[in-house]
């Protein structure tokens, strides 16, 4: 395994990068409603020299964070006592960050949009294949600060948050608005869509096998019924690593037959399989490797799977 790291990695960015990383943590505490007025780079600091962070794996992203609280404390305007993100009494703001009318939801949401308004969605849009800006609006207008940034933890798991965000930058060629925009439209279609981090992964395939001896729902029987024939015939599976120390997935494409299976259950095991995936990961190492047997015939390709894996 090579011990050199990529371009664009953690411990291997360019001042440039880590500049647009900094920005892109900005964007992000604006759409959480993160005061950042309230951080105390000097705090973060000491934290980082704290006993318990034997490997320093702390240390990068306390100092992005940093970074990026004083950055963005520099632009703003030294007359304007009270965050971005805090509405005060007389806008008709309470302390949890509602309104007066009981609307806190609300509130919370028409504060976002305002946040990021400067987000230039027509420029993201331009080359949106999968409909990211479209789901980047409906986050923003149903779900709440708090929702969607439980979202974002539930979402990096092992993960270095640094190396997460990395992904979304260098997927939209570092550029901080299309990053944001994916961003927020993967977390909104893992948490509403596929329910990924509380559903498919909690559960499992010991979840499957519960609801099949005891469900009701014969439409949610089915499913975890056909996930279960999935896993057990090994139509893809995790084995081993290659020499750069990538997971290598196997996918025997010759098992699969399109309406053996009820289309929610091949998404379920696909969404299974790649999260597992991800969770064998051991960093430096950021990806996995896909082996499809050279038997696969184009006259039975899956289309609607092929597409459903491509978003």
């Amino acid at each position: 395994m090579s011990s050199e790291l990529p371009p664009g990695r953690l411990g291997n960015l360019t001042p440039e990068q880590e500049e647009k990383l900094r920005q892109f943590w900005v964007a992000v505490f604006k759409v959480c409603q993160i005061d950042l007025s309230s951080f105390d780079p000097g705090s973060a600091a000491e934290s980082a020299d704290a006993p318990d962070d034997e490997d320093g794996s702390g240390d990068t992203v306390l100092e992005t964070i940093s970074s990026a609280a004083a950055s963005d404390s520099k632009k703003k305007d030294k007359k304007k006592k009270r965050s971005l993100f805090k509405r005060s009494k007389k806008d008709g703001g309470t302390k949890d960050g509602g309104s007066k009318d009981g609307n806190p939801a609300g509130e919370s949401v028409a504060t976002v949009t305002k946040a990021v308004s400067a987000v230039d969605l027509a420029a993201a849009g331009a080359d949106d294949k999968y409909g990211q800006s479209k789901l980047f609006q409906e986050a923003l207008a149903n779900q709440t600060p708090e929702s969607i940034r439980d979202t974002l933890w539930a979402m990096v798991k092992h993960d270095h948050p640094d190396a997460l965000f990395l992904r979304f930058l260098r997927a939209r060629k570092w550029d901080v608005d299309k990053a944001l925009v994916m961003l927020v439209s993967t977390m909104h279609w893992r948490a509403r869509d596929m329910h990924v981090d509380d559903d498919i992964m909690l559960k499992g395939d010991g979840g499957a096998a519960e609801e099949v001896a005891t469900a009701t729902d014969e439409k949610a029987k089915t499913i975890s019924e056909d996930f279960l024939a999935q896993m057990r015939m090994g139509k893809s599976f995790l084995h081993g690593s290659d020499k750069q120390g990538r997971p290598i997935c196997i996918v025997r494409v010759r098992l699969h037959h399109q309406g053996d299976q009820v289309e929610q259950s091949v998404e379920r095991c696909t969404v299974y399989i790649i999260e597992t995936a991800r969770l064998s990961l051991r960093p430096p190492v950021d990806t996995a490797v896909n082996t499809i047997p050279s038997d696969k015939r184009s006259a039975f390709c899956d289309y609607n799977l092929v597409s459903f894996t491509n978003k």
